[in-house]
């Protein structure tokens, strides 16, 4: 099971998620833990689906914000591309780009590309 698949397990009411190689011990603790109403998901699986959760409320957040272009470009600078590189990928001249860019900043108030890459990286969005 991957990490997606654990979050919609959750939203759909799954009140148990174990690995295969979960120790006997373990198993031996978790069925009675589920039977009696109670939530188990390994610690592993736990953060993981956190952290997706939270990445996907950023994205959500972020995408209220800023337009489809906008979001975009975003993702873009955050893999370190270029403005021109930008521009070619997306058919467009490279003021655009900048000018797409400087809506970026001013919506998410960071100041420059040094902060928009920040911005994304605590946010899980890099």
């Amino acid at each position: 099971m991957d990490n997606d698949e654990v979050v919609q397990a959750i939203r759909l009411g799954v009140h148990g998620v174990v690995l295969k190689d979960l120790a006997p011990r373990l198993l031996m603790r978790c069925v009675p833990a589920v039977h009696a109403g109670r939530k188990w998901l390994e610690k592993g699986y736990a953060t993981q689906a956190v952290d997706k959760l939270l990445e996907r409320e950023g994205m959500r957040d972020m995408a209220k914000m800023l337009t489809p272009r906008e979001l975009e470009i975003a993702h873009m600078i955050a893999k370190g591309m270029h403005n021109k590189a930008i521009a070619n990928q997306l058919a467009i001249r490279e003021g655009t780009a900048k000018q797409h860019l400087h809506h970026v900043y001013e919506k998410l108030d960071v100041d420059g590309r040094l902060g928009l890459m920040q911005f994304l990286r605590r946010r899980g969005l890099d």
